[in-house]
């Protein structure tokens, strides 16, 4: 939404919103534009991977303090 300014309101739906569609053009009075997008904007994109931090955990020292006896 713009609240009340003068431009052009760009929104987004997924698939179930766009069912919605309908009764918010007849809430507004005319027609929205729609603009589905390209093939390649719809794969699924590659699994991220974080690189290790095994290593990292052991080079750090403690930030605990002494190994005294504990009660």
């Amino acid at each position: 939404g713009r609240a009340g300014a003068v431009g052009t309101s760009i929104s987004f739906a997924c698939e179930e919103d766009s069912f919605l569609l309908p009764d918010i053009e007849e809430k507004l009075g005319h027609k929205l534009v729609c603009t589905h997008p390209d093939e390649g904007f719809l794969e699924t994109p590659p699994a991220f991977s974080r690189p290790s931090r095994f290593n990292e955990k052991r080079a750090r020292p403690s930030s605990r303090g002494g190994g005294g006896r504990r009660r």
